[in-house]
């Protein structure tokens, strides 16, 4: 129910207003690297205890096969950091009408001296490609 209510306002949120959308998620992923790290400080003082990593979380996260909860939760609060950013990035880009990531990676590639050879439109197109 919560979560029906939710996408249904966040929907309407993003429709009126992407930016907006994009920055309450980063705030709230931002909100979820604080309850992570409190989350870490509590392992750390012994409030917590430091387990053994559940298999499915060392699979997901690519754990070693002796990762501890400590391990797990930084993986999470690290996923979580990079979504914050992400997402505040996006929020930023469109109030500065820059929407089109595809020109800094082109200027990027440029500047590095990594731009591609061949149009990947013409690659694609060409019979017998492989």
């Amino acid at each position: 129910m919560v979560q029906g209510v939710f996408f249904n306002v966040f929907f309407t949120l993003y429709m009126v207003s992407d930016r907006t959308a994009h920055r309450v998620v980063g705030y709230l992923e931002e909100q979820a690297v604080i309850s992570y790290t409190h989350m870490l400080d509590e392992i750390k003082s012994g409030v917590l205890e430091n387990g053994p990593a559940p298999k499915i979380a060392i699979d997901y996260w690519n754990l070693e096969e002796n990762a501890t909860i400590r391990d797990v939760c930084l993986a999470i609060r690290l996923d979580e950091a990079v979504h914050m950013h992400t997402n505040h990035h996006l929020s930023d880009r469109l109030q500065l009408k820059q929407e089109d990531l595809r020109v800094d990676i082109q200027k990027l590639q440029e500047e590095r001296g990594m731009v591609p050879k061949h149009n990947a439109e013409e690659v694609w197109s060409k019979p017998n490609k492989y």
